[in-house]
């Protein structure tokens, strides 16, 4: 939907169109670098664990939030596992592309939200979890980014039919992934404080006990789902990947560290200069998107707080080429072709980049599946011994699955 205080712009369908051919073709390029077979580890943990649900699954005992291996396994019983695995991660890609797309267009119109998708959607950081198996932080990151735009909308608007809307997107969420709900709480309650400091008490008490409600279902399912975390004895292991903050700002943007640090500082100048409005949608969404995350990155150096950064930079500096244009009216069209330059310019060098992270992820070939074939033909009693790869990486997850 275009946003209700204007008017739709000369060129809308085209971007629209353009649009959808490049959300369409990213996904086509992300299902050809995955192959014939499924990339990363955590494939098989989808599958082990959705056929843990029945019974059966993995050897050893966990939990983990339902909505993917509950995914896969459904698809798995329709396509059998390696096709299930390739359908999830493509779905996974698609999700977030729509998402984001959709929600710049919302807050942007469909010119400049097609200039904030082009800019963000080709980035490494956004493919590199659809290549490692990460398919339940890209369903988490999608349906958050949704339940904090439709917050900013109600609040800002009044809305009530939006609030179903937010209930679904949240338990999507809380469903999906333990540390992106939270991340997403998070960013609704930025958005709620900051619209707070811009409205009348009566409103401020009556919309925000609203959205209280409408997220209260996802609370109360994350609190479920951390108690099987807790009953399993698992703590994510995000002590593996962690950095400084150096290390990961340039692991998350290693087609092009320099750029995307200038485009952060862009974003926080566009942030600053439309300060009187931090009320107004758009602002509200780029903000509760760049500050959380970018908060818990820096204290804990994890790279895979960055997508929501990345994605709130590229909404904000969509949001002061819009600033811009309403100073200066003739540095309109420069500033879009200059921003739509720099997406394509940034594509090319983040498509390589993501070729590497698939070759680097690809773990699953003919001689592994041979191998799970010839076990599973076994009749010999007792366990299998399975040794790593040349990465030091478990692929015994596979024979589980």
């Amino acid at each position: 939907m275009d946003p209700p205080d204007r008017a739709r712009p000369p060129g809308g369908r085209w971007c629209d169109l353009l649009a959808i051919a490049g959300v369409v073709a990213l996904v086509v390029r992300r299902w050809a670098l995955v192959g014939a077979y499924p990339t990363g580890l955590d494939g098989g943990q989808w599958l082990a664990l959705g056929r843990g649900l029945h019974g059966f699954g993995r050897a050893t005992d966990g939990a983990y939030a339902p909505l993917v291996p509950l995914l896969t396994t459904l698809a798995d019983a329709l396509l059998g596992p390696l096709p299930a695995v390739r359908l999830i991660a493509t779905a996974s890609a698609l999700a977030l592309a729509l998402a984001v797309w959709l929600v710049a267009r919302a807050a942007l119109g469909p010119c400049r939200g097609l200039l904030a998708a082009a800019l963000v959607l080709p980035a490494s950081a956004l493919a590199e979890p659809v290549m490692y198996g990460g398919y339940p932080q890209q369903f988490a990151l999608a349906a958050g980014l949704v339940a904090i735009w439709l917050t900013c909308t109600y609040l800002t608007s009044g809305r009530r039919g939006l609030l179903v809307v937010i209930t679904a997107a949240a338990l999507i969420t809380a469903a999906a992934h333990h540390v992106y709900f939270p991340l997403t709480i998070a960013g609704i309650a930025t958005v709620a404080l900051l619209w707070a400091t811009m409205v009348k008490r009566e409103a401020r008490w009556q919309r925000m006990g609203w959205v209280s409600l409408a997220i209260a279902p996802s609370l109360l399912l994350f609190a479920a789902i951390a108690a099987a975390f807790a009953r399993a004895g698992y703590a994510a292991p995000l002590a593996a990947s962690a950095r400084d903050i150096g290390g990961a700002w340039r692991y998350a943007t290693r087609e092009a560290p320099l750029v995307w640090l200038a485009l952060l500082l862009a974003a926080a100048l566009a942030l600053a200069a439309t300060w009187r409005r931090r009320g107004t949608a758009p602002r509200l969404l780029a903000t509760a998107l760049v500050v959380p995350a970018g908060a818990l990155a820096l204290l804990t150096g994890q790279a895979r707080l960055l997508p929501p950064v990345l994605i709130g930079t590229a909404i904000a500096v969509a949001l002061g080429m819009s600033e811009l244009s309403r100073r200066y009216p003739l540095a309109t069209l420069p500033a879009a072709l200059s921003l739509g330059a720099l997406a394509i310019a940034l594509a090319l060098p983040a498509d390589r980049a993501t070729a590497d992270i698939a070759a680097f992820y690809q773990v699953v070939d003919p001689s592994l599946v041979h191998a799970a074939h010839a076990i599973a033909a076994s009749d010999q009693p007792g366990g299998v011994a399975v040794r790593q790869d040349r990465r030091g990486w478990p692929i015994g997850w596979w024979f589980e699955a």
